[in-house]
């Protein structure tokens, strides 16, 4: 399986738009009133697409400015996932509903569980339920 490359939002900026409008940098400056250097960062893939910048852009093309923000985020975690991500993960340790005293798992005769209705006393408490749908796991991908 070949690993995907990430493409910087300004190189698409670059080819799939200025290019083919012939659209110069200064102009498309001038047209949404920013400095050129920010477009000339942007398209050189040395400044990230800020919500300003997705605004404006999405105004001058006709587009939505998530399309840009997407891009952007797109980018930065295809980055992560090419880079240091593995070497940042190791040093996670997810997140264990499992209430524990100095590094020890409760005896069973711990209560775990708050006073709410239906809880028994031995049932660990766990966000999952309450967490709103697109911050449980497995959702919102």
């Amino acid at each position: 399986m070949t690993k995907k490359a990430a493409i910087h939002p300004g190189v698409l900026l670059l080819e799939e738009f200025l290019k083919p409008l012939k659209i110069s940098q200064n102009r498309l400056a001038r047209d949404i009133d920013v400095p050129v250097s920010r477009i000339a960062a942007l398209v050189a893939g040395d400044r990230a697409v800020t919500a300003d910048t997705a605004m404006r852009l999405a105004e001058y093309f006709d587009t939505k400015p998530e399309l840009w923000m997407n891009l952007q985020a797109a980018y930065e975690l295809q980055s992560l996932r090419d880079g240091e991500w593995s070497e940042i993960r190791a040093r996670i340790r997810p997140y264990d509903p499992t209430p524990t005293r100095r590094g020890r798992k409760p005896s069973p005769k711990v209560r775990t569980a708050g006073p709410a209705e239906g809880a028994s006393s031995n049932e660990p408490v766990s966000l999952q339920g309450s967490l709103p749908p697109l911050l449980r796991s497995g959702t919102g991908q």
